[in-house]
């Protein structure tokens, strides 16, 4: 935030001791602990009023702000609101300081009464643009980030904001091109190479992601987000040491980022290192109890332990958070499967497919139920359906294993060999190679 010089800074400044704290207190170059004392000098000397005498606190507010010191921010913008109602700046800057602490509620009125006081603030449009998409009211955001950019088209971060938009609005290719212009305008714009990193992601291009989350962190080493988002690319790509790499360094500098802990501890779990994927995933959720993700997958890692029970307690606690995702009731089922209760595998299993018919695990989960049952029929149509949708090697397994109970011994053999021939996980492979064997069949 840019600090203000007063308008009727020689009429006031009736001193030169006064004129240089004053002075100071604007200066955009000035270490903002210098800023501060000076403003406070200027504040006590009792030579300022009106507008000017805000200007001064709005003042230290910036410098409050650029040390981090939020609280004393905030407390300097609001004195200058109660001496100049008519002041847009401080509103401007409260509105920024209520979005930085994601209290949106707080932030808006704000934005709202800058722009009746000054309509070409782009700023403010910008800021109340970043609320609304915090609140995921795209339309309105797109708005206040088209009227920034009509009132000032160089404005980077109102670029950058409306990319932010229409990535979720599912537009990558719209977003991309926001992203270039916030960084033809801006070459060393370490953010905009990183949520444009995270469009090329989205789309599935590896390459260009990684080669924007480096430049990102080339402008800026310590920028955690990106190292963060360049290891989540790279285990898309399936480099899982480079991802680990990645993951390392963005979880030392912000060891407060649960999403950096679940990521690493879904890699972990992917190389079958379960514990230390656990204790990722138990981190993640002691930052963010309410992370629903981080639980479910500390499920699984429980689930590819054998430890049943617990996989089922954190499933549990996962569907009470988010109870319309369907992989924690399918992984659920798996696990009371495994434990021998069909009757509740079933249950999960359906419950999984009413909120999603696509998903395939389901389908598997549901087929091996059935088998068990004896229902081979539906089960033979459950597996055929899993296959369809995501050809696998468990897939194949469930299917040749239904084919064996219905007496088709060739075409159980025939999707036992597919299944090896799908590089199986080690469980996988001995359940096949048994199977074989028992159809007297070399694997």
């Amino acid at each position: 935030m840019i600090r203000a010089i007063a308008f009727l800074f020689a009429f006031l400044a009736t001193s030169a001791a006064a004129a240089d704290d004053f002075a100071v207190c604007a200066s955009d170059t000035a270490a903002p602990d210098v800023s501060i004392a000076a403003c406070g000098r200027a504040i006590a000397s009792g030579r300022y009023n009106g507008r000017n005498l805000a200007i001064v606190y709005y003042n230290r507010g910036v410098a409050y702000g650029q040390q981090g010191s939020e609280e004393r921010a905030i407390a300097d913008y609001e004195q200058a609101i109660r001496i100049d109602k008519r002041y847009p700046s401080a509103y401007t800057n409260l509105c920024n300081v209520w979005n930085d602490k994601d209290n949106t509620d707080r932030a808006i009125p704000y934005c709202d009464e800058a722009l009746r006081l000054n309509p070409k603030d782009a700023h403010s449009y910008n800021n109340r643009c970043r609320a609304y998409l915090s609140r995921d009211e795209l339309d309105a955001a797109m708005t206040d980030c088209n009227a920034a950019i009509r009132v000032d088209p160089k404005y980077v971060h109102a670029w950058n904001n409306r990319g932010n938009i229409w990535r979720r609005k599912n537009d990558r290719d719209r977003a991309i091109q926001d992203y270039d212009e916030a960084l033809r305008l801006n070459p060393k714009y370490s953010i905009g190479y990183n949520n444009r990193g995270v469009a090329w992601k989205e789309k599935e291009d590896y390459d260009r992601a990684i080669a924007d989350f480096s430049e990102a962190v080339r402008l800026n080493p310590k920028y955690a987000l990106a190292y963060r988002n360049r290891g989540d690319a790279f285990d898309d790509k399936g480099d899982e040491d480079r991802a680990l790499a990645d993951l390392d360094e963005s979880i030392r500098l912000d060891p407060s980022s649960a999403t950096a802990f679940n990521i690493r501890g879904y890699v972990r779990r992917k190389l079958s290192d379960y514990d230390r994927a656990i204790t990722d995933y138990t981190e993640a959720i002691r930052l963010d109890p309410k992370y629903s993700t981080a639980i479910a997958n500390r499920g699984f890692a429980w689930l590819q332990k054998r430890d049943y029970d617990r996989a089922i307690a954190d499933y549990d606690q996962a569907i009470t958070l988010s109870p319309k995702t369907s992989s924690s009731y399918a992984n659920r089922a798996n696990a009371w499967l495994r434990k021998g209760d069909t009757a509740k595998a079933l249950a999960d299993a359906g419950k999984a497919l009413d909120i999603d018919s696509r998903n395939a695990f389901a389908y598997d989960t549901r087929a091996r139920a059935r088998l068990t049952t004896g229902e081979t029929t539906s089960a033979l149509g459950d597996a055929d359906q899993s296959i369809s949708l995501r050809p696998r090697a468990a897939a194949f397994q469930t299917r040749g294993d239904v084919f064996k109970a219905l007496g088709r011994r060739d075409d159980a053999v025939a999707d036992y060999r597919k299944a090896l021939g799908m590089d199986p996980d080690t469980e996988t492979r001995d359940a096949v190679e048994a199977a074989l064997k028992d159809l007297g069949q070399q694997p």
